[in-house]
């Protein structure tokens, strides 16, 4: 009984996500931190994530619950995505704990030489840990989008226009996400 309510919890939360609003969130954040980038505006990313945040919430409760209900998952789900979430800082804050460290440190000068591939490793890694985590093979493809777009930022173009391109082309796949997901389920009515 347990496993099977694990099971069913797990494809809940899948279908959560089937609305293509995380993916949009998603692109929202990497266009956020690429405007911040090209613009050299510090504040529009934490503006930026949390209207999207916000936005998310809102369309899920005007386009995904209406759909298909809600359900409040247990607390030992939640646990993993907290748990997801944490490590993603802990490892944040290993590496600005590093540049703390003195000059002298040779593992702080290899990162600094090799800074684009950290970031691209970080910020790639954390999205296809949220792939591998809810079992969403299109955050494979985000992952890599992200990845390479700040490696390539080194040989080809510049790393904010790079994360604008990227985000933007996350947001159109999050839309073409919901817009599938609004044909496959129309609004149940009489759900409260």
């Amino acid at each position: 009984m347990v496993h099977e309510l694990k099971v069913l919890e797990r494809r809940i939360a899948t279908r959560y996500m089937e609305d293509g609003f995380w993916d949009m969130y998603l692109g929202l954040m990497a266009l956020a931190f690429g405007l911040t980038i090209f613009l050299d505006v510090s504040y529009l990313t934490g503006v930026m994530v949390a209207i999207g945040y916000a936005l998310q919430r809102i369309g899920k409760s005007l386009v995904t619950f209406p759909r298909i209900g809600y359900i409040k998952l247990r607390k030992a789900r939640k646990s993993g995505m907290v748990a997801l979430l944490s490590g993603v800082l802990v490892l944040g804050l290993m590496i600005f704990m590093l540049f703390m460290l003195g000059e002298e440190n040779p593992v702080r000068a290899f990162v600094l030489q090799n800074m684009l591939f950290f970031i691209a490793f970080i910020w790639g890694g954390a999205i296809a840990l949220a792939a591998l985590s809810f079992n969403i093979k299109r955050f494979y493809v985000y992952a890599l989008l992200v990845f390479f777009a700040v490696i390539l930022s080194d040989l080809v173009g510049i790393l904010g226009l790079n994360l604008i391109v990227a985000g933007v082309m996350i947001i159109l796949a999050g839309l073409l996400v919901m817009l599938r997901f609004i044909r496959k389920h129309p609004i149940i009515s009489g759900l409260d």
